[in-house]
């Protein structure tokens, strides 16, 4: 049985390694397809200044790529490819290695993990697809990417957090020490909360451990309205108002009503007089 590679010094390591001689050459930009294993999730983000800087002094780094029927498939440099075709070149360097449906999904994980490339989310994605499906330990990961082992393993401890609070990460909205601290939360619906409430307020992740060890006010869970104060929200939003808020107390009634412009409120008003008469 052939024995399994392994990524332990690192990308160069590995193509110095497992590919003799891979070919540096120069490919028509349009002859390249896109990988379609990238691990990021929106790879055409934040490519401006590298199209500007590429449109002065060229793509410096080749892309890595293989052939594929004819044509040539990027293993690793898709946003290098991407800002060479938006800059207007017709060629760009690349190393071209023979790799398999594995060993490029292999390969273009690793570049990207050692680029630092990739938000937390999908960092964590990328070592738990290396750890799984490519067998690797913690140990051999962090030897790839320049890191130590407890890193890998915080990263992919951040997977276990609640969908919420896992697309609030991967939108930018909170830190990865923001997410690490909410995993103290078990409860998924109290995370979500804690989660909201740091970036309506804005905290530092400092101000999250307080906040998480009780020196600092914890949000309020919202109270549902109840069906006969959705009735009455309803008939509000009808009448024009952008949002509207009743609660039905025993001593008082609380209205709440939201409008953008002077000419929202005055049509709401108008619509109300003309329902009265």
């Amino acid at each position: 049985m052939k024995e399994k590679r392994r990524l332990g010094r690192g990308l160069e390591a590995l193509i110095s390694e497992d590919f003799s001689g891979p070919e540096l050459v120069s490919v028509p930009v349009e002859m390249i397809d896109p990988n379609p294993r990238q691990p990021r999730a929106r790879p055409e983000d934040e490519i401006e200044s590298l199209t500007a800087s590429i449109g002065k002094l060229g793509v410096l780094q080749p892309v890595l790529v293989r052939e594929v029927g004819g044509r040539y498939e990027l293993i690793a440099g898709q946003r290098r490819w991407m800002a060479a075709r938006a800059a207007g070149l017709a060629r760009i360097p690349a190393m071209i290695l023979e790799a398999d449906d594995a060993t490029s999904l292999e390969l273009a994980l690793v570049e990207n993990l050692q680029r630092k490339n990739l938000n937390p989310l999908e960092e964590a994605r990328a070592i738990l697809h290396l750890s799984e499906d490519f067998g690797m330990t913690h140990e051999e990961i962090a030897n790839a990417i320049g890191a130590d082992r407890a890193t890998i393993t915080n990263k992919l401890r951040l997977l276990a957090l609640s969908e919420p609070v896992l697309r609030l990460l991967e939108e930018g909205s909170i830190t990865e020490g923001h997410a690490r601290v909410l995993l103290r939360v078990d409860d998924p619906e109290e995370q979500a909360r804690f989660a909201a409430f740091i970036v309506e307020k804005g905290l530092t992740v400092r101000e999250t451990e307080k906040l998480l060890a009780g020196e600092v006010k914890a949000p309020r869970k919202k109270k549902e309205p109840s069906p006969e104060e959705r009735i009455y929200e309803s008939a509000f939003a009808s009448l024009g108002a952008r949002s509207a808020r009743v609660r039905l107390g025993k001593r008082k009634i609380i209205l709440t009503l939201e409008f953008k412009t002077r000419g929202e409120l005055d049509g709401f008003l108008g619509r109300l007089k003309e329902r009265a008469q």
